[in-house]
């Protein structure tokens, strides 16, 4: 306009431009905070995934429930060996301070016939694991102690000598000591010879294991008897 005056068409231009700038860096603000609402659920929990508990459109879904670890999962990362012996119950339970119930009389008379049987058949394993590992058997003149000396005197004796008879006459509990009368018989394998002996026994547990097993054998008055009937029966040939 012919009348308007330099400086006011200057002062102007600079309204406008100052509008604009304002104008530019509103749209801007508005521009980058619609974009970063739209990335900061994917960008962030890359950046710091402990911090961020909302879950990104690309994770998988999480459990709805935490989700308690059965007796025989592992809690830590690890995975579980699937060759490893299985965990009984009593190693996943607290282990009790109190002291296991010593066996009953009738469990202590049951061992006894265990090892009766044992000899008989001669099972010398199943003989030698009813003692402690360093349990005694202790013979007139000998003393065994530890299962490996007891199963080398057991397996000697077999190598000689072969259908053990034994019957249990008495047998008598006390605690945790044994007492046992009983008739054994064996028969040597060289010569055929039949032998009898007439056994006093005492047996000391420790729990259901065999601590010392001391025998006092009688084979005067067995062999006494042997010797008569085979006196007898000659007398009656002749």
């Amino acid at each position: 306009m012919a009348g308007e005056h330099p400086d006011d068409r200057l002062q102007l231009g600079r309204t406008i431009a100052r509008v604009g700038v304002i104008l530019a860096v509103g749209l801007a603000i508005a521009t980058m905070t619609v974009l970063a609402a739209g990335l900061l659920p994917q960008i962030f929990p890359v950046l710091f995934p402990s911090a961020w508990p909302i879950s990104a459109p690309f994770s998988e879904p999480s459990d709805p429930a935490p989700r308690l670890l059965m007796p025989t999962e592992s809690p830590s990362d690890q995975p579980i060996d699937p060759n490893a012996p299985p965990v009984s119950r009593a190693d996943r339970l607290p282990q009790s301070t109190e002291q296991p119930s010593p066996p009953t009389s009738a469990e202590l008379r049951s061992i006894i016939h265990i090892a009766q049987q044992a000899w008989q058949t001669g099972n010398i394993d199943r003989f030698t694991q009813l003692f402690m590992d360093g349990g005694k058997f202790v013979v007139p003149g000998q003393v065994y102690q530890g299962q490996a000396a007891i199963r080398s005197a057991m397996a000697e004796f077999f190598a000689s000598h072969a259908d053990v008879t034994i019957q249990i006459r008495q047998l008598i509990v006390e605690g945790s000591r044994v007492a046992i009368e009983w008739h054994w018989e064996d028969t040597e394998i060289a010569t055929g010879q039949r032998t009898v002996a007439e056994d006093a026994i005492i047996v000391e547990f420790q729990g259901d294991r065999i601590d010392r097993w001391r025998e006092y054998i009688d084979v005067t008055g067995a062999e006494r008897d042997a010797e008569r009937d085979v006196e007898t029966g000659a007398g009656g040939a002749g």
